[in-house]
């Protein structure tokens, strides 16, 4: 697909043209509001102080999409706490 593309590129762009690849671990904080919209930041270790980007992501009533999975990911999440709590007597 890289090749691809630089290949419909005019020669200076695809002489700009980079792919990086990023070896950890992808984490995110997932705020879900009213159940229908959920606010996403990635968190950035390697950027200590950099104010990464804000995703706003509604829920569309759709099975594809972003919401689906981030709300997943929160319940999951959510669940694991109430199971802690639940074994330190909390």
């Amino acid at each position: 697909m890289f090749t691809r593309l630089r290949g419909r590129l005019d020669p200076e762009a695809a002489g700009r043209l980079e792919l990086r690849v990023y070896d950890e671990a992808v984490r995110f904080n997932v705020l879900i509001l009213d159940g229908s919209m959920c606010v996403v930041q990635p968190y950035l270790s390697q950027a200590r102080g950099v104010d990464p980007h804000t995703l706003l992501i509604n829920d569309s009533a759709t099975a594809d999409g972003l919401f689906p999975p981030c709300r997943t990911a929160w319940r999951y999440a959510a669940a694991q706490r109430a199971l802690a709590a639940c074994r330190l007597g909390g």
